[in-house]
């Protein structure tokens, strides 16, 4: 076996002890490849969102406070085994300041016995009162 790979080794160009890697390929191994901006890029900043019968949250956007919401009506209709699946939320409609979600929400009732149902959602985004100066 080790013929073969000296002869691949051979063929590729490659000298030395097949095993010992070249200084180019170690640096390149070592090399952290991120950018910069990459890595000291901004999140984007958290609104209050709001959804009759939850407390607020704070998210990034609506689908992200649907996806909060959702998870906690899971949670409020069918107990600790509620679960929301994260492709089960859907966008129904928008007017201004009110975004609509569905959300297809599953309980365990027995053994392989589970129950589902839709919820909808309707999230708002809570302005924040702007502080004022005296």
């Amino acid at each position: 076996m080790r013929w073969l790979r000296l002869i691949a080794d051979r063929i590729m160009g490659r000298n030395g002890k097949p095993s010992r890697l070249d200084t180019a390929t170690r640096m390149a191994m070592d090399a952290d490849f991120t950018t910069a901006s990459s890595s000291t890029r901004p999140k984007p900043p958290e609104v209050r969102f709001t959804c009759p019968g939850f407390e607020p949250v704070k998210a990034a956007n609506a689908a992200e406070a649907a996806k909060a919401f959702a998870e906690r009506a899971a949670v409020s209709e069918c107990g600790p085994d509620g679960y929301m699946r994260p492709m089960s939320i859907r966008f129904l409609r928008s007017d201004g300041a009110k975004t609509t979600f569905a959300a297809f929400v599953s309980c365990h009732k027995s053994r392989g016995i589970t129950k589902g149902y839709d919820v909808f959602l309707t999230v708002e985004e809570v302005a924040e009162p702007t502080p004022t100066s005296r």
